[in-house]
């Protein structure tokens, strides 16, 4: 048991998945039946590849490079607990070089809330990666911008 990546699975019906030390451990109850995972991080030590990896690996929704990591996100990973849309539980445990990677990239984000230097926000907890919303200012503001383009290029056609 020395030195292996433990993760406690969910109730019921409970139990737990052990793994080598450098693999993330996912237990969850998916159709009433344990799934006990041990998966391999990408053989790179650049922190976002790594965590982008590990993201899609706990949400089951793998994401690109130009998705913008929140501040929810990294907590999510270092909670060691995510709920899936269909409300199905993950418990995962994280190797320790993957959790300094996230604690390190938590402190250096600032906190904003939006994530690593993002104009906009994740959607929500039951959101799809990669889904965004502005606030209701810039909503508005993009309104009025096509609403004038509209004006001026029906006036265009109606003086002709």
């Amino acid at each position: 048991m020395a030195g292996k990546n433990i993760c406690n699975c969910p109730n019921p019906p409970g139990g737990v998945v052990e793994c080598d030390p450098d693999q993330v451990a996912l237990c969850y109850i998916e159709h009433g039946q344990k799934r006990s995972i041990c998966r391999r991080p990408p053989a790179s030590r650049n922190a976002r590849i790594v965590i982008y990896w590990l993201y899609g690996v706990i949400t089951g929704h793998p994401v690109t490079r130009f998705y913008t990591m929140s501040s929810a996100d990294l907590k999510m990973m270092l909670s060691g607990v995510f709920v899936r849309v269909g409300g199905i539980k993950v418990n995962f445990s994280v190797p320790s070089f993957i959790r300094d990677m996230l604690d390190k990239w938590d402190r250096e984000s600032g906190e904003g809330g939006g994530g690593i230097s993002s104009p906009v926000r994740p959607a929500g907890p039951g959101s799809r990666p990669g889904r965004r919303y502005r606030d209701e200012g810039e909503m508005r503001k993009a309104g009025l911008k096509k609403s004038a383009i509209r004006n001026v290029i029906g006036k265009k056609l109606t003086s002709n």
